[in-house]
């Protein structure tokens, strides 16, 4: 059976009247190039899984960084007990990731961020230092429901 599709079994089972799963993780890219060189690179990465369930009126949250399906089934977990639903469940302790690995790659057109520095340097005999910050970055995001639907 899909690990998905079992987190969507879990917050069924919940006792809760809907409930749902976010996962997410980014990774952006940094460079800075001043004076003619590249001064720094810096990634960061982010990610969490959260669960919201609405029981009897109320809306519990449970967060954890982590984005594996265990991580969820941990957070369902939390959310109902916080719930007061006394019977527990047997939860999942899979190693699968809720969203994709990281596999970008940060590509840098070096020549383009010296032929910046180089028009404007040329634009002005005052201008002493240039900086250039570049950054990209990627997102994975994973919606799970107690209704069944899964949307990456």
């Amino acid at each position: 059976m899909d690990e998905l599709f079992e987190l969507g079994e879990l917050l069924k089972r919940s006792e809760a009247e809907f409930g749902d799963v976010f996962a997410a993780k980014s990774i952006v890219y940094s460079v800075e190039f001043e004076n003619e060189r590249i001064s720094e690179i810096q990634t960061t990465k982010n990610g969490g899984t959260g669960v919201r369930l609405l029981s009897k009126g109320n809306t519990i949250f449970s967060y954890t960084p982590g984005t594996l399906v265990k991580d969820a089934s941990d957070c369902i977990e939390d959310c109902r007990m916080r719930a007061g639903t006394v019977s527990k469940m047997k939860g999942l302790h899979s190693k699968r990731g809720l969203t994709a690995q990281d596999s970008q790659t940060l590509k840098v057109d070096l020549e383009c961020l010296k032929g910046i520095d180089s028009r404007v340097r040329k634009n002005s005999s005052m201008v002493r230092q240039v900086r250039i910050r570049f950054k990209t970055g990627v997102s994975n995001v994973t919606m799970i429901s107690s209704e069944g639907a899964v949307v990456k």
